[in-house]
């Protein structure tokens, strides 16, 4: 499961954003900030809108569509809502039924449930022989492999009242007349609500039983449908008016396609309030209609603040293809050892490259010990520092220090075959393309971001931390299969981890988490949760955090306040009882990596004529204490 935040404008932006788009469809319509009328006249489960909105998109099209999956995969609605802690949630949804309710028919579920009060007035929609459509109450919070969700509070107040009347425009989608107003947004911007088909009749699909399909109508390779196979109502057969359509839609994917979301952008089902059996999903007015009949809506909308993925289908669906993926951990030190051995425990095959060879002989020995968050285990992982000895891997994990990067990534060259590609979850700026240049390329280097924690507690040992998820994504920028398959793979062998499109900007966040967490640890000996109980500890870290903001937006790497905090408000909320590496270095006379992370800052803001007075005195103290071991 994902969540990720989505842009919440001013409810005043929203509505004028709105109004002009719907003044280019619609000969009359209107957008105003009113108290959310009680729903349940609309024979909704809910009073209002209001409270905390989370939209989701769960499933996909290769969970209800693909044989290998659509007649075993199937979703509880109140594990879902708990998944992303709303398990009393208020549940407006469009998606799939799931098969075993409606004895084995397909259909097309429009949900309306309250899981607070444990009502469900949710309706199913199925194809008759006779292609006629059937709609009918459906009790159980069960679906099928994909649906859209709206989830709220239902509490009352403020939302959007949305009037139009008689389009005149292109666009015959109310849904997507108001997704094309949000757009003037640059950030991804959610709506959720619902809205009622006063006057006219809309266009609409209900799918098939399976046995009315088109023979490989659904194509695997390419992850979608390919032929026609939806049954329409449309022209003399189109429904409504007294229709309740539920809508949630995203003006784009906050993680720029790596969420997979659904490719319209939008999902709205409807039934009648009538009592007529009439149900299914909505296309937008209906084309054939006489004037007469023109269209007339009203409907009620809120902002949402959060989009979540839940069981992403097209990444399972990379992962069940070829053979589970070798993979070398370069440098076993604490992180090293928590990556290789979780990927080892969920059953892939890993070799651990170390120079400590009483480390390495100890897990050969006796196993890998992980201990601490996951309960104490012991692993069998083979372990080695002989690098000459070894062949090629799918994957080879960079995870020495940012000082050796360059010369452990030559020594180990032969690893790598063309296909193979390196991940590097090292702390600080620079490491990802130090391996490009040795590798010969930025497409043979995934950047890693990741906030778990460790440390060695001996010869074969490592404490874990905590079980945050783990960042992956492509060096060069935006999202591919092998990336996705990855991250599922990794996900699924208990090692959390996400798809992401920008990691350049991801690592600046980390950088900018170490140059806080990494010398504050340092300097005073402390963990990390033991440092920011402290008075005035958030307060030095913001200024660090400010200078380091000011430098990124130089370099063109634009990251707000909030983004720039949110590692450590992530480990702060974890409450991680180590120290950091940085920490760990000092105590042990290792040299540190701070000439990578707050040295690094340093360079940057001097380059540009920037300030840093803090970042500086990072730096300063940190290689202080060295200079104790090193003489310089």
């Amino acid at each position: 499961m994902r969540v990720e935040p989505l842009f919440v404008p001013e409810m005043e932006e929203v509505r004028k954003a709105l109004i002009t788009s719907l003044s280019e469809d619609y000969r009359e319509s209107s957008v105003e900030v009113v108290d959310c009328p009680d729903l349940t006249t609309w024979k909704l489960c809910q009073k209002g809108l209001g409270g905390k909105g989370t939209l989701v998109d769960v499933g996909g099209e290769p969970f209800n569509h693909d044989a290998f999956y659509n007649k075993k995969v199937k979703f509880d609605i109140s594990k879902v809502c708990a998944s992303f802690n709303q398990e009393k949630g208020a549940v407006l949804g469009a998606g799939a039924c799931c098969a075993d309710v409606i004895d084995g028919h397909w259909g097309e579920l429009t949900v309306t449930a309250n899981l607070a009060d444990g009502s469900n007035g949710s309706v199913s929609a199925r194809v008759l022989e006779d292609k006629k459509c059937c709609a009918e109450k459906y009790d159980s919070l069960l679906h099928g492999g994909l649906m859209n969700l709206h989830v709220t509070e239902g509490l009352p107040g403020k939302v959007l009242r949305v009037r139009a009347k008689a389009r005149v425009g292109e666009q015959r989608s109310l849904a997507q007349t108001l997704r094309r107003g949000l757009q003037v947004f640059p950030k991804a911007v959610g709506l959720g609500g619902t809205f009622k088909v006063l006057q006219g009749k809309v266009k609409s699909h209900v799918n098939p039983d399976q046995c009315a399909l088109p023979e490989n109508y659904y194509s695997v390779e390419e992850l979608k449908c390919t032929k026609p196979f939806l049954q329409f109502y449309e022209g003399k057969d189109a429904l409504g008016p007294d229709l309740v359509c539920i809508s949630s839609l995203w003006t784009k994917d906050p993680t720029d396609g790596a969420m997979h979301l659904r490719n319209s952008g939008e999902h709205t089902h409807f039934f009648s309030l009538s009592g007529k059996s009439e149900a299914g999903h909505y296309h937008g007015d209906d084309p054939t209609a006489e004037p007469s009949q023109e269209i007339e809506y009203e409907g009620y909308f809120v902002v949402a603040s959060e989009l979540a993925r839940v069981r992403d289908a097209v990444t399972e669906r990379w992962s069940d293809w070829g053979e589970k993926p070798t993979v070398a951990v370069l440098g076993a030190g604490a992180m090293g050892c928590l990556f290789g051995g979780l990927l080892a425990e969920g059953g892939l095959e890993v070799t651990l490259i170390d120079k400590w060879q009483e480390h390495v002989d100890n897990i050969n020995k006796d196993g890998l010990k992980l201990v601490g968050v996951g309960g104490d285990r012991s692993l069998k992982v083979k372990a080695t520092t002989d690098l000459k000895g070894l062949g090629t891997f799918d994957i080879i994990i960079v995870q020495c220090k940012a000082t050796d990067t360059r010369s452990a990534v030559e020594d180990a060259k032969h690893l790598f075959r063309p296909d193979s590609v390196a991940i590097s979850f090292q702390n600080g700026l620079g490491n990802e393309d130090v391996i490009a240049e040795v590798l010969g390329g930025a497409d043979r280097v995934f950047g890693g971001q990741t906030l778990q924690g460790a440390n060695i507690e001996g010869p074969g040992v490592s404490r874990i931390h905590t079980n945050l998820a783990s960042y992956i994504g492509e060096w060069n920028g935006g999202t591919s299969q092998r990336c996705g398959r990855i991250a599922r793979i990794f996900s699924a062998a208990g090692l959390p981890t996400l798809e992401d499109a920008d990691m350049k900007r991801k690592i600046w966040m980390k950088a900018i988490y170490n140059c806080v967490v990494s010398p504050l640890s340092t300097i005073t000996n402390l963990t990390h949760k033991d440092i920011y109980c402290r008075q005035d500890s958030i307060a030095v870290a913001n200024l660090i955090i400010k200078e380091a903001l000011a430098v990124a937006a130089a370099e063109g790497m634009v990251i707000t306040e909030q983004e720039g905090r949110e590692c450590l408000d992530k480990v702060i909320a974890s409450k991680q009882a180590n120290k950091s590496s940085m920490c760990n270095d000092i105590l042990a006379k290792r040299r540190s990596e701070i000439d990578f992370i707050n040295g690094r800052i340093l360079a940057l803001a001097d380059k540009h004529g920037i300030d840093a007075p803090l970042n500086r005195t990072m730096v300063f103290a940190v290689k202080a204490i060295e200079s104790h071991y090193t003489g310089e």
